[in-house]
């Protein structure tokens, strides 16, 4: 059987052992060198990649700064590569195309333009801006507003006092009618 790579700390919570440590920083260096999620979880026994991401996530907080950095290098470098491919999508003309393959013509006879690929490529761009935003921190933190309200036993017993004004407006009504 493998080795534990957790057990339970003195206040019986588990806690990660070298085993685990280990085997995280190893799917850290796995997706520092390229590999996807899937690839790591096949590589390292993983029932599937979000054990695989737990794992890196687990590494990325627990390793040295500098090989954080690197691992954002990598990751930002990635980034690039998929901005500059959408911009080339962008930057394309993309026309419109029957279903039999023939590019479909406007009234004045010029071909017409199909905007899709460039929005989609322009969606792409922006999920890519925010995964940037994310790996490196830029989004400034939420603010939440907290609204604190002191009730009183005093305020508690006047809102008791108007209700049973309140009912006391109301005829009682007769039980036998209600039959």
């Amino acid at each position: 059987m493998a080795e534990d790579t957790h057990s339970r700390g003195n206040n019986g919570k588990f806690c990660r052992g070298i085993a685990g440590a280990e085997r995280d920083a190893q799917a850290a260096h796995l997706r520092a060198q390229g590999l996807s999620y899937r690839q790591v979880a096949e590589a390292l026994g993983y029932a599937d990649a979000s054990g695989a991401f737990k794992s890196v996530q687990r590494a990325l907080s627990a390793v040295p700064a500098e090989a954080v950095a690197e691992l954002r290098a990598v990751e930002a470098a990635r980034l690039d590569e998929l901005t500059r491919r959408a911009w080339a999508v962008v930057d394309k003309t993309h026309l419109v195309v029957a279903a039999n393959g023939r590019v479909v013509e406007g009234p004045d006879g010029q071909p017409l333009i199909d905007d899709a690929p460039t929005l989609h490529a322009l969606d792409r761009l922006l999920k890519i801006a925010e995964r940037r935003a994310r790996l490196f921190g830029l989004d400034a933190a939420k603010k939440y507003e907290v609204r604190q309200q002191v009730v009183t036993l005093d305020a508690i017993d006047a809102a008791i006092a108007d209700l049973r004004r309140q009912l006391d407006e109301y005829p009682a009504p007769d039980v036998a009618e209600e039959r």
